[in-house]
This record gives structure tokens, C-alpha cells and sequence, in this order.
């Protein structure tokens, strides 16, 4: 056995039979290094591989290595008598996971697409560095609230914060705990339809039907008795009013109509202003001018007068009226050259 150093050099070998020296080339043994940096996706694991690999940083001998973390690694490779060191800096960028959490009311909307139902939603999107990255969007939606009330009522009605004295449909607004819209919508009738007609100049007929009625003489106010049908037939010249009733305990009055000898009928006018109207215990006349005298009578629904005062030189005139009971009336106001008809009401 000779053993040989990592030099050019003659050798002198010996045998048995003979000696001589032998010059022994041994080629010098080179070792170099080498330096790569890898980048990837961590849903893209780094394989690498090379035929002449010999040794791993780990002492295995695999040609091929996947890695799926960061790190410092290196291999061996060998070429003859060549030895190569490569050392491998892998950086395995991770994907990007966000959570978008929102409430909403009714629906949501996110990169031009909308949403009405709750849920979670997840896409799949190329982050900045290339990586596949992903967003969950987790919404809540509250619906908000539609409800609609109906309700009848024979005198103003109190809803809220408010006094309806006419018939319609009024909404609010509000918001519920959730802070979603809560539109409320109430359908209102007040009172009974106090309109009549006059048909072919004698013919009375209230447009309100399937109640009671009682027909009066306006001017003075007093009632007719036996007409209490739906259609009052007159050929005597003068104003008439019904008042009509039904099972809820409502009543209304109508405008006075009146029936000249012509066969024509006027409603009588209204050039006055009264307010308030429903009143509590005053009520207040605003005339169109200032009139030399002025009468006011109020009568209740049974023909009763209930007040009979006259006025001098008055454009506008306070009724203090706390002593009568609540309820429906009708007031006459007589001037100087017409004569008007109003219903009002004591809350």
C-alpha cells in the first residue's frame, strides 16, 4: 500500500523482485463554494435537485430536497475530484389572510358585488408579493322594518307625538336597537263621509252609508222630524244638514246646503277662520273685516242652542267656552250680509 500526499512526487516501490523508483502523479484535490438565494410561495414548495449532489446540509444523500420553510441550507457536489459547497438561502413568502368583519342594514356592498344575506364569503386574490392571498368577508345583515297600522277613529287621534284630525296616511321614521330604518305607516280615518248631495234640485242624500241619520233645518238649527232616512226630498225653500251616526258611537255633521226657489243649491261659504278646532275651552273667530254686528250661535247635535251672543264692530272674536261638555257642535256665525255654518269639536 502507498500512500500518497496531494503533491507531485516520485516514489521508490519495492518488490520482491525488484526496485525502481516510480514517479506517482496525484492530482490536488480543489473545494469551492458557491451561493444561491431562492424566493417562493409557501403553497409553492422549493424543489431542488442535481444530479452529482453527494451530501446534504442534514447528511443525506438525496439529489433532490423540497423544502417548504425559511431557511439557510447547503449541499455538496462532487465532480472528479472536485468538491463544490453550495449554500441555499430559501425565503418562502406566506400567503395573506384578512377578515373583514361588517354589519349592515338590508344589504352590503364590496368590490361591485352586493350582498342582502348574512354569511361568511371568502376570495382568492395575488398579493403584492406574487403569493396567493386570500380576504374573508364576514357580514351581518339586519333587515329593517316595514309595518303598516290601520285604525278608525271619530274624533282627532293622538299617534305619537301627534294630533291626526284628518283622514290619510301618515309615516314615521325611527330607527330600531340595531340602528337599521323601522318605517311605521298608519292609515288613518277620522270621522264618517259628512258630504251629501242634492240631486235634481229637492233631492238630499248623504254620500255616508249603513249609518244613522237625522236631517236638520240650518238657520235656525233644528232637527226634522221623521227624516231619518239616507235621502231627504224638500221642495221648501231654505239650508239643510244631515247628521249621521254609526254603531262606534261616531258622528259627524254636514255643511249646510241650501235650496233657493230656483231649484239651485249653494254650500255656504266659508270666509272665516276658526281656530283651534278640535279646542279645549276657548275658541277663536277671525273674520274676513270688521262688521257693524255680528251674531254666533252654537246648537249640539240634538238641535239644542247652546249660545246665542251678538258682537259690535268685531273682526275677530274669543269664545270662552270651558262650561260646555266635549263633544261635536255646530256654530252659526250671522253678519252683516251672509250667513255661515262650521262644525266644531271640544276635545
Amino acid at each position: 500500500k502507498v500512500k500518497l500526499a496531494d503533491t507531485n512526487i516520485k516514489y521508490q516501490v519495492m518488490s520482491p523482485f525488484d526496485t525502481a523508483l516510480i514517479p506517482i502523479y496525484v492530482s490536488k484535490k480543489t473545494y469551492t463554494y458557491d451561493t444561491i438565494n431562492y424566493s417562493t410561495c409557501e403553497n409553492k414548495p422549493l424543489k431542488v435537485s442535481d444530479p452529482n449532489i453527494f451530501r446534504w446540509y442534514d447528511n443525506t444523500k438525496d439529489t433532490t430536497k423540497t423544502f417548504t420553510a425559511t431557511g439557510n441550507y447547503w449541499y455538496e457536489t462532487k465532480t472528479n475530484c472536485d468538491l463544490k459547497r453550495t449554500q441555499l438561502y430559501i425565503k418562502l413568502d406566506i400567503s395573506k389572510y384578512d377578515t373583514i368583519k361588517q354589519t349592515s342594514c338590508d344589504s352590503f356592498t364590496y368590490k361591485n358585488t352586493t350582498y342582502k344575506n348574512s354569511g361568511t364569503y371568502t376570495f382568492k386574490y395575488i398579493g403584492s408579493n406574487g403569493c396567493d392571498s386570500f380576504y374573508t368577508l364576514d357580514i351581518k345583515i339586519n333587515q329593517s322594518k316595514r309595518t303598516n297600522l290601520n285604525h278608525f277613529s271619530c274624533t282627532p287621534y293622538i299617534w305619537l307625538d301627534s294630533t291626526y284630525s284628518k283622514t290619510g296616511t301618515y309615516t314615521r321614521l325611527y330607527k330600531t336597537i340595531k340602528q337599521c330604518d323601522s318605517l311605521v305607516s298608519l292609515n288613518l280615518n277620522i270621522g264618517l263621509n259628512d258630504k251629501i248631495n242634492l240631486t235634481n234640485g229637492i233631492n238630499y242624500t248623504a254620500q255616508q252609508d249603513s249609518v244613522s241619520y237625522q236631517w236638520y233645518r240650518c238657520n235656525p238649527w233644528r232637527r226634522i222630524t221623521n227624516e231619518t232616512k239616507r235621502t231627504f226630498t224638500t221642495t221648501t225653500k231654505g239650508s239643510y244638514a244631515v247628521v249621521i251616526s254609526d254603531a262606534k258611537g261616531c258622528t259627524d255633521t254636514s255643511d249646510c246646503i241650501a235650496l233657493y226657489s230656483s231649484g239651485f243649491a249653494n254650500t255656504i261659504q266659508r270666509n272665516v277662520v276658526i281656530y283651534p278646532n278640535p279646542f279645549n275651552n276657548h275658541l277663536t273667530i277671525e273674520l274676513d273685516k270688521i262688521y257693524k254686528g255680528t251674531n254666533i250661535k252654537i246648537y249640539d247635535l240634538t238641535g239644542r242652542q247652546i249660545l246665542n251672543n251678538n258682537y259690535l264692530n268685531r273682526e275677530s272674536i274669543e269664545l270662552d267656552l270651558k262650561e260646555i261638555a266635549k263633544g261635536a257642535y255646530y256654530l252659526q256665525i250671522e253678519t252683516d250680509s251672509e250667513t255661515l255654518f262650521f262644525n266644531i269639536l271640544k276635545d
